[in-house]
């Protein structure tokens, strides 16, 4: 699905949003979030869903089982996932976003431990980028990381994210919020 380089023998995938797989990478990013902030944040349910809406998409990069024939869909082979959610105008989702556009937001992004510097999220947000311009005719990507996670922003903003005021649910007391157009 995606072209961007990497050190990985990597394939994207769709998988289904609210599956198995995408759930259990969901756990893995609360877990890490909560050793790394040593708490849980207070947010609003409507903030942190627990299922993502209809037309939301998961994609996950996973090693290549042409050189790891032992891996093929392996929830082991996977070493990152993000998912993509159309928001609908006029939404809470959607507070502070032009009305105007076409808006998808992306959400638990999250590359292993082991896989990370490799590359893994250069192809997810590319191949995310191809799906949300060609397939679902979206304008406009936002996304909202942590105060507390100051690599993940200097990774977005190498990939050409500006940041932006928060949208939707999001506080800035906890939260910075990207955008990129496309």
């Amino acid at each position: 699905m995606s072209s961007a380089h990497t050190s990985l023998p990597l394939i994207v995938r769709k998988e289904e949003a609210n599956g198995p797989l995408c759930q259990q990478f969901k756990e893995e990013m609360k877990t890490e979030l909560s050793h790394l902030l040593g708490h849980r944040m207070q947010l609003p349910p409507e903030a942190r869903p627990q299922l993502l809406p209809g037309g939301s998409v998961c994609l996950v990069a996973e090693l290549d089982s042409c050189h790891e024939p032992q891996s093929q869909h392996s929830p082991k082979s996977v070493v990152g996932s993000l998912c993509l959610i159309p928001l609908q105008p006029g939404s809470g989702c959607a507070k502070n976003l032009p009305a105007q556009a076409r808006v998808g937001e992306i959400k638990r992004v999250l590359t292993r431990p082991a896989y990370r510097r490799h590359g893994a999220q250069r192809v997810l947000l590319t191949a995310n980028e191809d799906l949300a311009r060609m397939e679902l005719s979206l304008h406009l990507l936002v996304l909202e990381t942590l105060h507390a996670l100051p690599e993940a922003q200097k990774m977005y903003e190498s990939y050409g994210w500006k940041r932006r005021e928060t949208f939707g649910f999001y506080d800035a007391t906890y939260s910075v919020c990207y955008e990129k157009w496309l």
